[in-house]
């Protein structure tokens, strides 16, 4: 039985909970509180050493990186297919999953500045030196040194948005002349959902059908799949009530 550890509606989360929806697969759901800091607990820091999540368990092994954990699944369940046949679309899929992965930096950065601030900013100086030190991951460590003590600037906040517009206007290229990122429904549509649908979240105003008719048609689409509806619905042990965005503006 596949075990899930994860944080419902965080970015990463949604990217796995929707492949393992798409291909039908049962598994043990374990909601891991952001909030609380259950990922760096010592239980979790077992099965993820970074302290991030998504993980997926299966058989006892631990598969980390919601990229990864994409790919493993196609892998072990190969129906239905969510990467193509074809060498050369494949290396397509797999470029969306890098652009996917790079931007997502940037998302994390407009994610905390409209949503984050004020909780980060309400955090005694013991509980921000907590997660700091509980942090394994030296490079997260200083984004949350960052976060905690100023945020982003509104420098930052723009090249975060210029990032963000450039992937928009490579997928616009993209969907030109196709319904999916690489022809056929797959894993780059899954990946780059994610990112879509928490900017959706934020109403950035960057996500706008003006500037980017396609990609915006192309989520409207992703969002009539039912995997999608299933996965969103609030209020459920999977996505509960007061499921946060990402604590930190990490996930």
């Amino acid at each position: 039985m596949l075990e899930l550890y994860h944080s419902g509606l965080t970015t990463c989360s949604k990217q796995v909970r929707l492949t393992l929806r798409e291909k039908n697969l049962d598994y043990v759901s374990h909601f891991i509180n952001l909030r609380t800091y259950e990922h760096y607990s010592a239980e979790y820091l077992k099965i993820n050493p970074n302290g991030l999540v998504p993980s997926l368990v299966d058989d006892g092994r631990a598969i980390i990186n919601s990229l990864a954990i994409m790919e493993y699944l196609d892998d072990i369940c190969p129906e239905p297919p969510l990467r193509p046949a074809d060498p050369k679309k494949r290396a397509d899929m797999r470029r969306w999953l890098s652009t996917s992965d790079t931007t997502h930096m940037s998302v994390m950065t407009l994610t905390y500045n409209a949503f984050l601030r004020p909780e980060v900013e309400a955090l005694s100086d013991g509980d921000k030196a907590t997660v700091m030190a509980a942090n394994p991951v030296p490079e997260r460590r200083e984004r949350i040194r960052r976060i905690a003590h100023g945020g982003y600037s509104a420098d930052e906040e723009g090249r975060a948005m210029d990032m963000t517009a450039f992937t928009l206007g490579q997928m616009e290229d993209a969907l030109l002349s196709a319904d999916w990122m690489v022809g056929d429904y797959s894993l780059a549509d899954i990946s780059l959902f994610a990112l879509t649908h928490r900017l959706g979240e934020l109403d950035a105003e960057i996500f706008d059908a003006t500037r980017f008719p396609g990609v915006v048609a192309w989520h409207q689409r992703m969002l009539a799949r039912p995997a999608v509806a299933h996965i969103m619905q609030p209020g459920t042990a999977e996505t509960p009530a007061n499921s946060p965005l990402s604590l930190s503006g990490l996930g």
